[in-house]
């Protein structure tokens, strides 16, 4: 189901989570391993929402960057075994942090770049600790992330004019919400 809202406690004031896998975003997984009890696979977010991700004024970084977050986290449908981001050798993290985002403490794998419209991230490895008793298993995740226009904005036509005294120019807007669709 598509999803849209604005950040739950402890995100930053411009950030927005959204869903909708084909609609809002689209994440794309490939490079598939099972080793160790360690399941791994490189992830892509691509933009299709009409603004930039990971950028409070349009074009710097957001520390937070783009966070992909898991509102429901790994559990097994079949076979028996707890899934978790402790790596099982050694037991460091598999994630880059945990955040609150709908609820608290939710782990997250995070890109340091912006993306703009229509863009698509660089790859990252995720990993997760999946005990070879767990058969099959499913998740959900959300995208977080700052936005230069977290209520939406105001397109003018045209951009620019240059006018002689006396002279008017004719100047259309269009109204957008947060992905940039038009409002009436």
């Amino acid at each position: 189901m598509p999803s849209l809202s604005r950040s739950g406690s402890g995100q930053a004031l411009g950030d927005l989570i959204v869903g909708g896998q084909g609609q809002f975003i689209q994440l794309t997984s490939s490079s598939v391993t099972y080793s160790g009890d360690v399941f791994a696979f490189n992830t892509t977010v691509q933009n299709l929402i009409g603004q930039k991700l990971g950028t409070l004024d349009g074009t710097t970084l957001d520390p937070t960057g783009v966070r992909v977050f898991f509102e429901d986290p790994p559990h097994a449908t079949s076979g028996l075994g707890t899934i978790d981001f402790i790596n099982p050798v050694g037991g460091g993290s598999l994630v880059d942090g945990y955040g609150n985002f709908t609820t608290t403490n939710q782990p997250y794998y995070q890109y340091n770049q912006v993306i703009a419209t229509g863009q698509t991230s660089a790859l990252k490895n995720w990993r997760m600790h999946i005990p070879a008793s767990v058969t099959t298993f499913i998740f959900s995740v959300y995208v977080s992330a700052p936005v230069q226009y977290p209520t939406g904005w105001v397109d003018v036509t045209p951009a620019t004019a240059t006018l002689k005294t006396g002279a008017t120019q004719a100047l259309t807007a269009t109204v957008r919400d947060v992905i940039g669709r038009t409002l009436t």
